[in-house]
């Protein structure tokens, strides 16, 4: 349709085609250098906050390093006693701790208040184990014979479990679940859990808390389903 133009209308034309083309390229090249410009600055701040990241790392690992002033000895020696005086009430509730495995309840104690001592003595267990270790990986420097003895803990920690479970399963197959037994169960199974997963960050070095937390978490959920 162009060529049945006058020629000045033509060139217009070609004219209005020309400015509109050139419009066009300027506008690509003013994307394409906005896009290099935002790309630039989104990767310096990458840069920067990857930097930030590893500076605030090392001066945590520094912060952490003056804060460590047991020695190794030191917290070895608290471990060890903890691990002792465990290991001597063991010896000591003996017959109470493996009657359960007989299937009756020792002495004058009701099925309830058996179950009950096993639960209770398990938290308070499981507190104190889980508190030192915590407490001494930030106080003391981490050797190979603390994670022996902290892994020591777990497993003693792991035997009242299983003994707590125990009673709470003779108590439960006398009279029966209940809402509050079968959240007792629950806790037991969590916290038996914990003790296995901290062995594995004390074998491997990888951390388990998150992974402790799914477990619990998803554990609830089911049981809410029940």
């Amino acid at each position: 349709m162009l060529l049945f133009l006058p020629l000045q209308n033509q060139e217009s034309v070609l004219n209005l085609h020309k400015h509109l083309l050139l419009n066009h390229l300027k506008q690509l090249v003013q994307s394409i250098l906005l896009f290099h410009k935002l790309t630039f600055h989104n990767e310096q701040a990458f840069l920067r906050g990857a930097a930030r990241r590893q500076e605030t790392r090392r001066v945590s690992r520094e912060r952490l390093e003056k804060i460590r002033v047991v020695p190794a000895s030191g917290a070895n020696l608290v471990l060890g006693l903890f691990a002792a005086v465990y290991f001597l009430f063991f010896g000591v509730q003996a017959g109470n701790l493996f009657a359960v495995f007989s299937g009756h309840v020792p002495g004058t104690l009701t099925a309830a208040g058996y179950a009950r001592s096993g639960f209770f003595q398990l938290c308070a267990v499981m507190a104190i184990n889980f508190f030192l270790i915590w407490l001494l990986s930030i106080l003391a420097k981490q050797n190979r014979a603390g994670k022996w003895l902290q892994g020591l803990l777990m497993v003693q920690s792991a035997f009242l479990a299983v003994t707590a479970g125990a009673k709470l399963w003779l108590y439960i197959s006398r009279f029966g679940f209940t809402p509050l037994r079968l959240l007792s169960a629950w806790a037991v199974i969590v916290l038996t859990a914990g003790c296995f997963l901290m062995l594995r960050s004390l074998m491997t070095g990888k951390k388990s808390f998150r992974l402790w937390l799914y477990f619990a978490a998803g554990s609830f959920t089911a049981l809410c389903f029940y």
